[in-house]
């Protein structure tokens, strides 16, 4: 239990589950469905009654993103980020990707940039830990066959919950999705409207 007067920011896990007052831009961290509900078992979707393979990463509070990006992206640490499931079928993607969770960024470590080796590939995977959904041989599979890898440790915050999960279709109209997630900048009051589209009580996890 924690006392609302007396939440301690220095980092995000000793304020979890809630998100520092002060933050000045957020941001999405694109995922595909797949990758997604192994990762974040607990942010479901209506409808979706399949049942979830489950691994370590999965009932953890930290969690370990590993993207490709085609450039570097430009996260930061203690940055409040939304959660993206990106639907991989055919047909409907703009209704069935969507943002079902949340979350803070704890550590960015850059894996190689223009195929160029910044960390060593057995350090990669001493870092990615049992944290992350791949298998040793997937790590390795991302490590030899991108340009780009970067590594994301965050916080998980919370989720929408089954019904609530903002679709596309819902940002593009509120003006909330102009580019590629890995792109996308918001400030303090588009991210907050976000939650508020995902039925977030935002008082109960941005305490003012």
């Amino acid at each position: 239990m924690k006392k609302r007067s007396c939440i301690d920011y220095s980092t995000p896990y000793s304020a979890f589950p809630f998100i520092k007052l002060n933050f000045f831009k957020a941001g999405l961290i694109p995922i595909y469905e797949s990758f997604h509900d192994r990762l974040f078992p607990y942010s479901e979707l209506m409808g979706n009654n399949k049942r979830i393979e489950e691994v370590t990463a999965g009932n953890g509070v930290t969690k370990i993103y590993i993207g490709t990006p085609y450039s570097t992206t430009h996260y930061e640490v203690g940055e409040p980020v939304g959660i993206y499931r990106i639907y991989e079928g055919v047909t409907g993607k703009t209704y069935k990707s969507v943002v079902t969770s949340f979350g803070t960024i704890t550590k960015i470590v850059r894996i190689k940039q223009f195929g160029r080796e910044i960390i060593s590939l057995q350090d990669y995977l001493k870092l990615a830990g049992n944290k992350t959904v791949f298998s040793q041989d997937e790590l390795m599979t991302i490590f030899l066959n991108n340009k780009n890898v970067e590594m994301i440790e965050l916080v998980y915050n919370g989720f929408f919950g089954k019904g609530n999960n903002v679709n596309h279709k819902s940002l593009k109209d509120v003006e909330l999705f102009p580019t590629h997630p890995y792109n996308i900048d918001y400030t303090k009051n588009e991210f907050i409207k976000i939650l508020e589209m995902g039925g977030i009580n935002v008082q109960n996890i941005i305490i003012d």
